[in-house]
């Protein structure tokens, strides 16, 4: 079984970690970005201090095409990068969105430090657990346990999977438009079931648990240790 960080974030309804001591809240940073993008470079300094989770933040990274074709995270996964940011209407890099509905420049340190502490004073009725392990080789079966204590009626629950650090010290020279950047983080892999997500409905007081099954890619953007986020 793989060790996996439980990201507990669901349909951008509040919702908790549970560690060592009380249950903490965790707050989704989705960003936006590209190895094409120069003030990319910037955004990504500052989601390196402010998504962490001992401060109870998290990020999620979605790579476009833009300002310039080929960035190599975006070429694996058109579609559901694609999806993101046609969701959210995103007009140029780089962007990010807090929660879903908070937009905040992700060059700005304090802007986003102050929306995931806004967040984080919100009470969280819904609560998810995650689970990934090995099947057999690259097979993976990831389990998700969701408790709420109000309804959810229509909502869509979104599972990806990104990995946590990639190196390719080669893109500086195989990437035309390059922002010098060589080492990735937190860049969405592949979303369960897919982009659109399952919808999700619940009664009060109800657990419910779905599970999904994807295999691990082998080439260079795999080459990192792989975990799930579910919001």
């Amino acid at each position: 079984m793989t060790s996996l960080k439980v990201f507990l974030f669901a349909l951008f309804i509040p919702i908790m970690l549970t560690a060592q001591g009380s249950p903490k809240r965790l707050v989704l940073i989705e960003e936006f970005t590209s190895a094409t993008c120069k003030p990319c470079v910037d955004a990504d300094k500052v989601l390196k201090v402010v998504a962490k989770l001992d401060s109870c933040s998290i990020a999620l990274k979605y790579h476009l095409n833009i300002p310039s074709p080929g960035d190599p995270f975006y070429k694996a996964n058109p579609v559901p990068n694609d999806t993101r940011g046609a969701l959210y209407a995103i007009p140029a890099l780089p962007a990010s969105r807090v929660n879903g509905y908070r937009s905040v420049d992700p060059r700005d340190s304090l802007g986003m430090w102050n929306a995931a502490r806004l967040d984080q004073q919100i009470p969280y009725p819904v609560s998810i657990t995650v689970k990934q392990e090995v099947v057999s080789g690259n097979e993976m079966k990831v389990t998700v346990d969701v408790a709420s204590d109000i309804e959810l009626k229509d909502y869509v629950l979104h599972t990806a999977v990104y990995t946590e650090l990639v190196n390719l010290p080669n893109i500086t020279t195989t990437l035309n438009g390059s922002n010098g950047q060589t080492e990735f983080a937190s860049a969405m892999m592949t979303m369960l079931p897919d982009e659109k997500g399952s919808v999700w409905n619940q009664a009060p007081k109800e657990k419910k648990s779905v599970t999904f099954t994807y295999t691990k890619g082998t080439g260079e953007l795999w080459n990192s240790a792989v975990n799930v986020i579910v919001f």
